[in-house]
């Protein structure tokens, strides 16, 4: 799965990238925060990051259950 952000720059160009995207039956969401978005992308990247350390051998990998004791 692939994360794209889109800023636009008014309800215009939102309907048309809407209507594309529903045409090409692409799964989307939308937020009216910015804030929401940017935060969405950083967790992304940053997850990006850890899984190649992980595969690079720099960080360890960690196990789920871990994390909820």
């Amino acid at each position: 799965m692939e994360t794209i952000v889109i800023e636009v720059e008014n309800s215009e160009q939102s309907k048309e990238i809407k209507s594309a995207l529903k045409s090409l039956n692409v799964k989307f969401t939308t937020s009216d925060s910015a804030e929401e978005s940017k935060t969405i992308a950083e967790s992304v990247t940053q997850g990006y990051r850890e899984m190649l350390d992980i595969k690079s051998g720099t960080l360890k990998a960690k196990d789920a259950r871990d994390l909820i004791d």
